[in-house]
């Protein structure tokens, strides 16, 4: 269902004619505001942690750039806009009518508990809110206030069944402690958004600073200690301050944070201090008003100086409310298509954008890199990095990029219990050595006994992978990968579409060798220590399948039992190794529709590679005949492969193959992986142990640094081979 509003329209609006048919959009918590400027700055409200903001409901705008043309902006029609317009609409053009999706809301569960600032129980109201907010259900919203000298909670449930234990140990708490509660009944949800417009009467002056800062109970006890020693005068009748906690999260962070302008998607709550007087009042009145209310926020984002901006929709005039949060990352861009769309800025106002005229955007990276040379030549060129002879010319190849394109449809990979080391060595070598001599990939089942990992063990390793990458923004680029490198394998956080030179890949990537698993050096390589200590085990688990998948390849390629267990003793035993850490957010449908992928055509600078099956399939695999093949595996088992290492060891024998992770049909989807990488050592020399076939000429011995650094530099750049 579709909604289309003018954008003189009230939310009180919007929501009124909604409710008519059963649904309503995610926007805002008090009725009298006006849909267009909440919407283009982001919007939030009470829906937006089961729905999203209001922006990730907006399928579409109508209005006038500043040179009078008439635009649509969607999806389909100036994308570039579109994404400009949710988050940062106001600099770019007047919006008149707005096209919404609905979602089905007719009535809610609301409750308010409250318990006055004398009573010591209102801090611990506050921080029982603020904990049962980290893990509650995103059909719940728990907002706080300090407001009327009283510590409020506020809930919105739409599913009410799902979350009544947390509601009552809120209600519960508040009465036992002498508080009092409001309704906690099903109500219109109408009558909800009404709710808090007391907080905001008409009628008066307001003065707004917002922060994203981490809300944590010291920030809490702050908040609290900005409150109840602000000014007698700010006490005076017709004057009041109201500290508001809105709880985000959910559905606000399950996209990725350039997938619209309003990048600051991995905030769970904001902090808003609203000060407020009676009109008229004597301008000094008014300034000092404004002053606690700059005090108070200087205070709050010292705590958390990355994210001292400010959400645009509360800016204010003042020269310090032009840094704002939530465009983050996005901000060059936005610049870029402000000199494209507004490139005099007339559309400047609280927040202004300015022009970046030197680096007007028209295309994606991607599109960029293909007009420049061409994807055919942008591959070719690459070969000159090449350690081993490739014949697929196919990296910068996302699915339907190289044109029309073959799939085997009927390709079955090869699938290898991991039982028959045990009990037949040699059938086992056989069925490894041939998968990998024919499409240099298998799948192992039934290696949980000697991993112990298990299909519900790589639940819990999507979901640590999950919970590391929504680390903020500034504490993943505190571990961005160095550049220049520091060893062979550049270990380090790459950001969405960074993890290469040449590839504009939809993933962001964290990759962590030997050094970040050492205890006294851990902390230069992780956020945390508890994902530390969890990856840590992880691979060592899977290590431990190194020593048998090497013997089983070089036996079937014919070495002496003597020469395998020599040969695995001084390469492999420990094994050189790096984990790579792969995280896919949603794909937008502009990036969709620009020819990026979420991992493009690319072969592995490896011995040879272990992944467990991911959640969400998507790996495909080109095949010697030139067509794909979709690798299907099941939960538990383990994919494996050969790289670049393990060709040149074999003179081409055993094939490192050309693979890619396709774009799903559902763009929301959210994919993770955790392939372990094995290496030689920087020093060691990889000096093939079988002769080549045919006429091929052999390959020389070489260092497994200059040889490994040559072929990365590719990814990197010229000179990454030179630490």
């Amino acid at each position: 269902d579709l909604a289309t509003a003018e954008a003189g329209s009230l939310l009180r609006d919007l929501d009124w004619e909604t409710s008519l048919h059963g649904c309503a959009v995610p926007a805002g918590t008090v009725s009298h505001t006006g849909i267009a400027g909440l919407t283009l700055g982001g919007g939030w409200g009470w829906l937006s942690r089961s729905h999203g903001l209001t922006i990730d409901s907006l399928l579409s705008v109508t209005g006038f750039l500043a040179d009078g043309t008439k635009v649509v902006a969607s999806s389909s029609q100036n994308p570039d806009l579109f994404w400009a317009v949710r988050g940062a609409g106001q600099c770019f053009l007047a919006v008149t009518q707005f096209t919404y999706r609905l979602h089905p809301v007719s009535s809610v569960f609301q409750g308010t508990a409250s318990i006055p600032l004398d009573n010591p129980s209102s801090v611990q109201l506050l921080k029982k809110a603020l904990k049962l907010s980290q893990n509650c259900p995103n059909e719940l919203s728990i907002n706080s206030y300090i407001a009327n000298n009283k510590a409020m909670v506020s809930l919105c449930c739409t599913d009410p069944e799902g979350c009544f234990d947390i509601i009552e140990e809120i209600r519960l708490f508040a009465t036992d402690s002498g508080g009092e509660t409001q309704n906690f009944k099903e109500i219109p949800y109408v009558d909800m958004q009404r709710g808090s417009d007391t907080l905001a009467p008409h009628g008066k002056g307001y003065y707004v600073k917002s922060s994203m800062v981490s809300y944590t109970e010291d920030v809490l006890h702050l908040l609290l200690k900005l409150y109840q020693e602000r000014p007698d005068f700010l006490h005076e009748e017709g004057t009041s301050q109201v500290i508001g906690i809105t709880h985000l999260g959910g559905e606000v962070n399950n996209r990725a944070c350039d997938e619209t302008a309003w990048c600051n998607r991995e905030t769970s709550h904001t902090i808003e201090i609203i000060s407020s007087w009676p009109v008229p009042s004597p301008s000094d009145q008014i300034e000092q008003t404004k002053n606690w209310a700059r005090s108070a926020f200087s205070s709050i984002t010292s705590k958390d100086p990355q994210k001292a901006e400010i959400y645009s929709n509360f800016a204010s005039s003042d020269p310090s409310d032009q840094k704002v949060a939530s465009w983050g990352c996005n901000a060059p861009r936005l610049q870029r298509l402000k000199a494209k769309y507004d490139p005099t800025n007339v559309f400047r106002g609280n927040v202004s954008i300015t022009p970046d005229c030197k680096a007007v955007e028209g295309t994606s990276v991607f599109d960029e890199k293909a007009k420049e040379k061409g994807i055919h030549e942008n591959s070719h060129s690459t070969l000159a990095f090449e350690g081993v002879r490739k014949e697929d010319i196919k990296y910068l190849y996302s699915e339907g990029a190289s044109g029309e394109e073959v799939f085997n449809e009927d390709f079955e990979i090869e699938t290898i219990d991991f039982k028959l080391f045990m009990t037949n060595k040699r059938e086992f070598s056989d069925k490894l050595g041939k998968a990998m001599e024919d499409t240099g990939f298998c799948v192992l089942r039934n290696c949980h006994e000697l991993t112990g990992y298990t299909a519900s063990d790589y639940e819990r390793v999507d979901a640590e992978i999950r919970s590391l990458f929504q680390s903020t923004v500034s504490t993943k680029q505190k571990y961005a990968a160095s550049r220049p490198r520091t060893a062979s394998v550049n270990q380090g956080y790459f950001g969405h579409k960074q993890t290469s030179g040449i590839h504009p890949d939809l993933v962001e990537g964290w990759v962590f060798s030997s050094p970040a698993f050492d205890p006294s050096v851990a902390h230069n390589y992780w956020p945390d220590s508890e994902p530390a200590e969890f990856f840590k085990e992880y691979v060592a688990s899977h290590l431990k399948l190194v020593s048998p998948l090497t013997q089983a390849v070089l036996t079937y390629l014919g070495l002496s039992s003597s020469e395998v267990e020599a040969w695995c003793s001084e390469r492999v035993c420990p094994p050189q190794h790096a984990l790579r850490l792969n995280y896919y957010p949603p794909v937008s449908r502009e990036d969709a529709a620009s020819g990026a992928g979420r991992l493009l055509g690319h072969e592995d600078v490896t011995l040879f590679t272990i992944l467990p099956a991911p959640k969400v399939e998507g790996l495909q695999i080109l095949l010697k005949d030139g067509s794909w093949a979709r690798v299907r595996s099941p939960p538990g088992s383990i994919i494996i492969n050969t790289g670049d290492y393990m060709q040149r060891l074999t003179n081409d024998r055993l094939r490192s193959t050309t693979h890619r992770v396709a774009t799903p049909s559902d763009l929301s989807q959210v994919r993770t992986s955790s392939p372990i990488n094995i290496y030689l050592w920087e020093e060691q020399i990889i000096d093939p142990l079988v002769p080549p076939t045919g006429t091929k000429t052999p390959y020389p011995p070489v260092k497994a640094i200059n040889f490994h650094t040559s072929i990365t530099e590719k990814f990197y750049g010229e000179g990454y081979k030179e630490p």
